[in-house]
């Protein structure tokens, strides 16, 4: 229930602006809401996020939102696979070629193991296994093995970056998204891609954190446009550190992609997924992989729905 009262808040903060925008009465995008998640199933973030009321009926049917998103889902991702990803011990165990850090999960592993982690690594990311979309994820500071154990948290070497990714803002991994779909013939395919950048003094990248995802050019690995933050408002620099975005090239994209499909590979029976990879100055470290992967960040930087792509590939 809190969750819809505060989308509800969200959505009504956010309607006073392009109310404002569009000289409009905010009643008018009320209305125009509701009627988009009647239709299109399109939810109050997507809604600003994707400036939804900017666009036709017919582009709005373009859309991969929430509701055909939980649809989709069901038919591509088996449910008995999904625990690679929804599990992060269990995914850094099954995908053990693509992550490379130094890792231990607390509630399996003794005390004087987690102590022994702590002092070979000089810093570690702490990561409570109960909790998504970057909640409670920080920097080890002299926490008690027992308020770790309470946590669940799993610990794992902090990764460090490529210096052009890192310089954009220091503070978090700044992290490349990656779409792929596997056809019927289980090749992989890449179908949207965002560089997450994260906000603040936060150490993720999570836009829920204050991050912003500028969307990636799939041919050439460029930033192409401007990035945008769950709010739906755009950013060309940095909000923070100023760097401008747009034309910035990820360093070694086809080897990415290629870094990706191979991963996609591991659990085909997980059609399609939202990779979250870290681009080192050697190679690239896997963070994580979602079967249920935000589609506000597939279609929202690149303003541009994405169903069309998806249906394609599962026929």
């Amino acid at each position: 229930m809190n969750r819809y009262i505060n989308g509800i808040k969200k959505i009504n903060q956010g309607l006073n602006t392009v109310s404002a925008d569009y000289e409009r009465g905010k009643l008018y995008f009320w209305m125009d809401a509701f009627r988009s998640y009647l239709r299109f199933g399109v939810t109050p973030n997507e809604y600003l996020q994707w400036h939804f009321y900017k666009y036709s009926s017919l582009e709005r049917a373009e859309y991969y939102t929430a509701r055909k998103a939980n649809r989709l889902e069901k038919k591509l991702n088996q449910k008995d696979y999904v625990r690679f990803f929804q599990q992060k011990e269990e995914f850094n165990q099954k995908f053990q070629a693509s992550v490379k850090r130094d890792w231990l999960y607390v509630p399996k592993a003794s005390d004087s193991q987690v102590e022994n982690f702590l002092t070979a690594h000089p810093k570690v990311v702490v990561k409570p296994v109960n909790l998504s979309s970057g909640r409670g994820i920080r920097l080890y500071e002299r926490e008690s093995v027992e308020k770790l154990r309470k946590d669940k948290a799993l610990l794992e070497e902090f990764v460090v970056q490529h210096p052009d990714i890192a310089e954009i803002h220091p503070f978090s991994v700044n992290t490349v998204r990656v779409y792929s779909i596997l056809d019927q013939k289980k090749t992989p395919h890449i179908i949207s891609a965002v560089l997450r950048v994260g906000g603040g003094k936060s150490v993720t990248d999570n836009q829920h954190n204050g991050g912003v995802a500028y969307p990636i050019d799939l041919e050439s690995g460029c930033i192409c446009g401007a990035g945008v933050e769950v709010s739906g408002k755009y950013y060309f620099r940095h909000p923070e550190t100023d760097f401008f975005m747009a034309g910035r090239t990820i360093p070694n994209w086809q080897e990415l992609l290629l870094f990706v499909k191979e991963a996609a590979l591991v659990v085909p029976q997980v059609r399609m997924t939202a990779w979250d990879v870290a681009v080192l100055e050697q190679g690239f470290e896997m963070i994580e992989g979602n079967d249920d992967g935000n589609p506000d960040l597939m279609q929202g930087p690149m303003a541009k729905g994405m169903l069309r792509e998806i249906v394609k590939w599962m026929r």
